[in-house]
């Protein structure tokens, strides 16, 4: 599964760089994924194959998806918040309007 990710990234990078005029010269990622060591060593090769600057945001800052999801739990619980087993898929929570 990973390597499949890794290569959808790589080939959605090819899109990019292809469909981008001019021709840039630098490559910035950040987010959770970003944290994964083989999507990193991918970036890296392939901004070195293609001479872009690349510019990662230090692991440290980049939060596991699932500690947020997580930690806004913990704030809802604490709210008093119960959600029923036959919840719907949501983009955005309750919090993100208080």
């Amino acid at each position: 599964f990973q390597r499949a990710v890794v290569h959808a990234l790589e080939r959605g990078l090819e899109r990019a760089l292809e469909a981008t005029t001019p021709a840039p010269r630098s490559l910035l990622a950040g987010g959770g994924v970003i944290r994964n060591g083989a999507v990193r060593a991918m970036l890296e090769r392939f901004a070195d194959s293609h001479r872009l600057a690349l510019h990662l945001a230090a692991p440290r800052h980049c939060t596991d998806n699932a500690a947020m999801i997580g930690a806004l739990a913990a704030l809802r619980l604490e709210a008093g918040e119960r959600d029923p087993l036959d919840l719907p898929a949501e983009p955005q929570s309750s919090l993100a309007h208080a």
